[in-house]
């Protein structure tokens, strides 16, 4: 009987190592992925608050604007002009902010919601402060008919 003395090899150790360790290295790559996309996703909500707190603020010097231009027109005949031409009107609700020019003492003209309209088929929507604009109202009005 002859009896070979082999040493001892690694048996299954190396393989489940060798499956461990790409599985630690798989999670790892994962998680990184993961943290990054996060990451990403909260700079992108932080620049979308920020853009629509600008349209906010842009809707909100329109409103005024708009309210200036309707209270002009009863005096200047080039607002009159313009608010006639293009339909605009504007009530003044309890929460509306007066024209730059009005007294804080003067009664709104009538209740209503403080949004202004032009035309007879644009309304603007009464939003929340902060509210993103709809797309309907980013898009140009269209071209009157003659």
């Amino acid at each position: 009987m002859s009896t070979k003395n082999e040493p001892a090899g690694f048996g299954p150790f190396l393989p489940i190592l060798l499956v461990c360790v790409s599985l630690l290295l798989w999670f790892s790559w994962n998680l990184n992925l993961t943290i990054q996309q996060r990451m990403n996703g909260q700079q992108l909500s932080d620049q979308l608050d920020q853009q629509l707190s600008q349209a906010a603020d842009a809707e909100n010097k329109l409103r005024v604007m708009m309210a200036d231009l309707v209270q002009l027109s009863e005096t200047n005949a080039s607002a009159k002009t313009i608010v006639t031409t293009f339909n605009i009107s504007f009530t003044r609700g309890a929460n509306a902010e007066p024209p730059s020019g009005a007294t804080p003492d003067a009664a709104p003209p009538a209740p209503a919601t403080g949004t202004p309209t032009t035309g007879t088929n644009l309304r603007l929507p009464e939003m929340p402060p902060g509210a993103p604009m709809p797309a309907s109202m980013l898009a140009p009005p269209p071209a009157p008919l003659e």
